[in-house]
């Protein structure tokens, strides 16, 4: 009955602390959404009708990052490509930042949250925006190069070429147009001027149509190709993605000559003709942009017919799972698979967007399949995975949305180390009780103790080995067995019960390695035995790992030396 106060406490602590847990974990009382998840609390915040929305901070953040898109167009339009990639670099730093207090603030969910979508659009419009006037003024310097060489056949894949990077400039343009209305009608609601915005777009429309006569023109002063011994065709004329076209040719007055084949300007396969002048090889469709594009051979001096083909775009499917690491609380673990119909992608990159900020690049294998991680901090978050690499005949794709709530295990730990010290210091306070309220109980005579591995009661003589000891001989190939298993601490204990069998008392069993060698520190092999125990104290209960030729064989030696020359107990 004495015992019963005792189990009770126990009890009623596992209980308070069982029901407390969630409070340690989450000890949030109030959200701004809904104010409070008790019905005892009130948000101070929400009472004084403060909002985190239409503070002055994020408004200026908004009000900056959608004046930016004008000075970036303006800077492509005059083709200062250099000060455009710098004000781009600045705007997306903007906008991660932006970006992580939304996600501080809770705001995901909101009219900031919004803003704060289209504006990551908007920035992946620019930077295609960017990269693709460089290609079309690229195509601008080599128009004027092959046409100082009065060479038609490459004039005319820089034609094609053109036309491939106008039709994507205006399909980047007519998204960012499109999405206006959209931003408008939040930067309204917000609060913000939009007229630098609206004339981004303008200006963005305006580059479009300059790039479009530039290009009208050069398809107007093409040169005719003039006829050549050189052959070459592509069939069949269309194909979408990891289909196989047979590209074949000939060439007349062929010798043994090679022949180059070159694909949108590009040097893409050498062929050598065989013996009639016939050549030929497949074209696979894999990583190369859709749409039209032209191919012809040349061996230097003769350029053949172009040949034309197209790129027929095909649907993709993009599949996203995410677990939460098992070694750190604030890794996410993440895979999926991209697949064009029943095809899978392989080394295409596969962006992950966390908090609509890009957080990873990773690629698909053989298989499609991809895999990786990001690191996030606290807090509510939003992970998808996109695909939209244009130099894929590949329509983009994007994963569904997934939420996740990272809570910090730190909390978890604190908690279960709390409460098994509250368990631990009520136990012992209610023992301590019990028994000085008690009468005293006086102890039963422990029974003597036996075993075959200390069958003596007295000290051995000096230099004497106490017979049913096992021989060093015996104890070096047990000590190794373990050695050889990995079981370190019980090769380290086998050397310290050799020592304790052969030459010490009995009683010293019941002693602690360290007490043990303060008993024989005064005999010659005390030095040794010291340092015997410090040795095998980090191996045993420091878990230290055993060298192939470790110091404490070398130390379990010179103790056996020590105690055989008459230096024991």
């Amino acid at each position: 009955m004495k015992r019963l106060p005792l189990l009770i406490l126990v009890i009623l602590s596992a209980v308070f602390l069982a029901l407390l847990t969630p409070y340690v974990l989450e000890p949030e009382l109030y959200t701004k959404e809904n104010g409070s998840y008790t019905s005892y609390h009130s948000d101070p915040a929400i009472m004084s009708a403060y909002s985190y929305e239409r503070s002055t901070d994020i408004q200026a953040m908004m009000q900056e990052l959608l004046d930016a898109p004008q000075q970036i167009v303006l800077n492509i339009r005059i083709r200062d490509f250099e000060e455009a990639q710098r004000e781009f670099e600045q705007y997306k730093e903007r906008s991660e930042y932006f970006s992580n207090v939304v996600v501080n603030l809770d705001l995901s969910e909101s009219a900031v949250g919004d803003f704060r979508r289209e504006n990551r659009k908007n920035m992946e419009a620019l930077e295609r925006m960017i990269n693709e006037s460089v290609r079309f003024d690229e195509v601008n310097r080599l128009e004027i190069k092959y046409r100082d060489e009065e060479n038609p056949a490459l004039l005319y894949t820089v034609v094609l070429e053109g036309e491939a990077i106008q039709n994507t400039l205006k399909k980047t343009s007519t998204q960012f147009a499109g999405r206006e209305p959209d931003l408008l009608a939040v930067s309204s609601e917000l609060g913000l001027n939009t007229t630098q915005y609206q004339e981004a777009v303008d200006t963005m429309e305006a580059i479009v149509e300059e790039d479009r006569r530039a290009q009208q023109q050069r398809e107007e002063r093409q040169l005719p190709l003039p006829p050549a011994s050189l052959s070459l065709s592509v069939s069949p004329g269309s194909g979408r993605y990891l289909d196989l076209l047979r590209v074949a040719g000939t060439y007349t007055y062929s010798s043994g000559e090679q022949v180059t084949l070159v694909l949108d300007s590009r040097d893409w396969q050498t062929v050598v003709p065989d013996e009639k002048g016939v050549f030929s090889t497949t074209l696979p469709i894999g990583r190369i942009r859709e749409g039209q594009h032209v191919l012809f051979a040349t061996t230097g001096t003769l350029y053949s017919n172009l040949a034309t083909f197209s790129v027929i775009p095909t649907d993709t499917v993009l599949s996203f799972w995410i677990y939460q690491g098992s070694d750190h609380w604030d890794e996410v673990l993440l895979d999926g698979e991209l697949f064009a119909g029943e095809i899978p992608v392989a080394a295409a990159p596969v962006r992950i967007l966390v908090d609509d900020i890009e957080g990873a690049v990773v690629e698909t294998d053989a298989d499609g399949y991809y895999y990786g991680s990001v690191n996030l901090t606290k807090g509510n978050h939003t992970v998808q995975a996109v695909f939209d690499d244009p130099g894929f005949p590949l329509n983009p794709s994007e994963s569904e949305v997934n939420q996740v709530d990272l809570a910090p295990s730190v909390p978890l730990l604190l908690a279960v180390g709390v409460g098994a010290g509250a368990l631990l210091l009520a136990s012992i306070g209610a023992l301590w009780y019990v028994r000085k309220r008690s009468p005293p109980v006086l102890p039963e005579k422990a029974p003597a103790r036996s075993g075959p591995l200390l069958p003596r009661t007295e000290p051995a003589p000096s230099g004497e080995v106490l017979p049913g000891a096992p021989s060093p001989v015996d104890t070096l190939i047990r000590y190794k067995e373990l050695f050889a298993a990995g079981d370190w601490s019980g090769a380290a204990l086998v050397l310290y019960r050799s020592v304790i069998d052969r030459f010490l008392p009995a009683d010293t069993d019941t002693l602690t390695p360290r007490e043990v060698a303060s008993r024989v520190a005064g005999t010659p092999a005390g030095a040794a035995f010291g340092s015997f125990v410090t040795r095998y104290e980090e191996v045993r209960y420091g878990g230290m790992p055993l060298q192939p030729q470790d110091r404490l064989v070398s130390h379990w030696n010179e103790v056996l030396a020590a105690f055989e020359a008459g230096g024991g107990a």
